[in-house]
């Protein structure tokens, strides 16, 4: 991942961070998956793409896991990375992002979601001497904040 650009914007009080970057995240099919139970997460070049095959959901997928084998699923439920982070995954942090250099300047309600690795936030931050600081929440979800 190449970052061009980066700014926080505001959720509900808390700074989050938005990306600027060359080219979005990778297509499933590239990437490979991992799992712990029920936790399937797949990383690649600073992406991370997480769903939780908990039967709850209405999205099917089909992803390729680490050893090769291509694996189907049905009714799986999108999460958040704060979600896997309590899990003991990742670290992840969720971002907004676009290639779009208007998109990026109009603000996050015009970029799509995505997560990546906290090694990547981190190198957004530092790009505009932004500091970090995790904040835990009473459920055992992490997150970090953007100041």
């Amino acid at each position: 991942m190449n970052i061009r650009d980066t700014k926080t914007y505001s959720l509900y009080g808390t700074p989050k961070l938005a990306l600027l970057v060359d080219e979005g995240p990778p297509p499933r099919g590239d990437m490979r998956y991992n799992h712990k139970g029920d936790f399937w997460f797949a990383e690649q070049d600073g992406y991370v793409d997480y769903f939780i095959d908990s039967g709850g959901g209405d999205i099917s997928r089909t992803v390729t896991t680490v050893e090769g084998e291509e694996r189907k699923f049905q009714n799986v439920g999108e999460s958040r990375a704060s979600i896997f982070n309590r899990e003991g995954l990742g670290p992840y942090v969720d971002v907004e992002i676009t290639t779009k250099k208007e998109e990026f300047e109009q603000g996050p309600g015009d970029m799509r979601k995505a997560a990546v690795t906290l090694d990547t936030a981190r190198e957004a931050a530092e790009m505009r001497g932004l500091k970090m600081i995790l904040d835990w929440k009473f459920s055992g979800e992490t997150t970090w904040i953007f100041y």
